[in-house]
């Protein structure tokens, strides 16, 4: 297991239900987070179901802190959940990295604010804020196919550029702790979303171009990750002499001079629950944080290891069957053909299309 994502239901801590549009009422408040205790039994019910799942992400947090797996929890930005009692109880929350994003900035309808919070500082290239480049929906109810419907539940959904976002993020960790990701893995990208996908590499020192393909040579022949003393070297530049850090159980590490600065703590902005960064003060002041640092080939290792994967033409047989079966119509087909094949194609979708929006 590499990941974990809890996304606890957030109904019953909803800020929404304080808006007097009439929607459900409050079930809890800043100063009853566990809920109020003069619920009727089907609110209390609710309520408690809730809490449980609350005790249980605490819990699932807990886990794969102390067994090394990443995790993620979501809720919406002021949502009532990250002040209860059952979530504060979680041991490791100062291990916790939270950072918020705005939804329509990955392709959704409203600026709906979410916050994420992770044991990993990847989380903060989850980041994007509303460009101000397009008109959003209302909020409010709405009333679609004669039902009425609260704009809250039409955006319950994580729209297709953040998903496309995450699963990159994710990709990125595993590859630059050394795992061979398999080109199928890369096939979530959406349509739309190349701009958030490209920020993520960039925002995680993977400085390769946006492929469908894992890329046949990681980009550093040694990836470290140490804590030591803040340096100078500025992010994605090489530093100029060696460093000294540590490894997390407190082993000595060198880092060679002409290594690259791939991941640095970042400041983290506080979202009004608790909140941490890659840094850490001692009980005499001092500062450690942790660092990652890309060691490059070396000229002879790069060949070797190069030599070592065989012809780029052998790299054809670990594509997906669709890629694969797209690099051989265009090698072996004209421009026309391609062209009437593309055209059948999108009139099979068009159809396709016509009939769900017409039930058929």
């Amino acid at each position: 297991m590499v990941a974990a994502w809890l996304a606890p239901p957030c109904g019953t801590s909803s800020m929404a239900r304080t808006i007097a549009n009439g929607g459900p009422p409050p079930l809890r408040d800043d100063f009853f987070p566990d809920g109020f205790s003069t619920l009727n039994s089907v609110d209390l019910a609710r309520v408690r179901s809730a809490n449980s799942l609350y005790s249980l992400s605490a819990e699932v947090i807990d886990f794969c802190c102390e067994n090394g797996i990443l995790v993620f929890c979501e809720n919406p930005f002021t949502s009532i959940f990250w002040k209860t009692s059952h979530f504060l109880k979680c041991k490791h929350r100062d291990k916790l990295t939270f950072q918020a994003h705005v939804a329509c900035a990955y392709g959704s309808k409203r600026p709906k604010r979410t916050m994420l919070a992770a044991n990993d500082s990847c989380v903060e290239t989850i980041n994007l804020r509303c460009p101000n480049n397009h008109r959003h929906a209302k909020w409010g109810v709405q009333h679609i196919n004669g039902r009425r419907v609260f704009a809250t539940q039409d955006e319950r959904h994580y729209p297709s550029g953040l998903c496309a976002c995450i699963a990159q993020v994710l990709l990125n960790l595993c590859q630059l702790h050394g795992l061979l990701m398999p080109a199928e893995s890369l096939q979530f990208a959406a349509k739309d979303s190349t701009s958030v996908l490209q920020q993520a590499k960039v925002e995680t020192g993977i400085y390769t171009k946006l492929s469908k393909l894992p890329p046949l040579i990681p980009d550093y022949a040694q990836v470290i990750s140490a804590v030591h003393w803040p340096t100078n070297t500025k992010y994605l530049a090489y530093t100029n002499e060696e460093q000294v850090g540590r490894s997390i159980d407190g082993q000595k590490i060198k880092i060679p001079k002409g290594s690259r600065l791939i991941q640095r703590p970042l400041q983290v902005e506080k979202m009004g629950g608790p909140s941490s960064s890659s840094c850490k003060r001692s009980n005499d002041g001092s500062v450690e944080c942790k660092h990652t640092w890309g060691v490059p080939w070396s000229p002879d290792q790069f060949v070797k290891e190069a030599a070592r994967l065989g012809h780029p033409k052998s790299f054809l047989n670990s594509l997906p069957d669709i890629l694969l079966a797209a690099v051989r119509n265009n090698v072996t087909m004209d421009h026309s053909e391609i062209a009437e094949k593309r055209n059948v194609r999108q009139q099979v979708e068009d159809v396709l299309e016509r009939g769900i929006e017409t039930g058929h």
